[in-house]
């Protein structure tokens, strides 16, 4: 009844015990069909430029806490191609007895869409700082979410500097 994926996959084995039918819909791929990938699960469908993420997800897994969650966004390859990026979030389920994680428990969110929007945005904010004319915006609480080349050149303090900063209070600063 979870619109997530909810997994158990075995460290020891190297491949994935269970996943429920959201599998489906977010892969495009069986329940079944996942199971008789075995060891090749994660090889397969694991984009490459996320492996070296997903293997220090498993390292954060082995040092923490029990009950501690695990984060991290990483992309799959859908039945039809597509990568799917996903929010994985991962706890311990069993040890081994000498305390190393065997099993993990996880739930895996598709969030290609938002991945999406946030490049159309970086996209959108690239063409903003062709002008020479000052752009900045901020949010209702008047903090600074982007600053342009040209209120770089015109205030002084380079994008990085303003962001998350209070837009009036920065730019009082410079009046006085």
């Amino acid at each position: 009844s979870t619109p997530m994926i909810v997994y158990l996959y075995d460290l020891i084995e190297q491949r994935n015990i269970y996943a429920n039918r959201q599998v489906t819909e977010i892969l495009g791929y069986s329940p079944e069909a996942i199971q008789k990938m075995g060891t090749e699960f994660l090889p397969r469908l694991m984009h490459p430029d996320d492996r070296i993420k997903v293997a220090e997800n498993i390292i954060r897994l082995t040092n923490a806490q029990e009950g501690e969650i695990v984060e991290t966004e990483y992309r799959m390859r859908h039945a039809n191609g597509e990568w799917r990026w996903l929010y994985g979030r991962d706890t311990v389920f069993s040890r081994t007895a000498e305390g190393l994680p065997h099993q993990i428990l996880g739930t895996a969110t598709d969030i290609s869409d938002r991945k999406q929007a946030e490049q159309q945005i970086r996209e959108q904010a690239a063409l903003l700082d062709v002008t020479t004319d000052a752009i900045l915006v901020h949010d209702l609480d008047n903090q600074i979410l982007f600053w342009n080349k040209g209120a770089e050149q015109l205030y002084g303090w380079k994008a990085e500097e303003t962001l998350n900063q209070n837009v009036y209070q920065l730019l009082y600063k410079e009046i006085s």
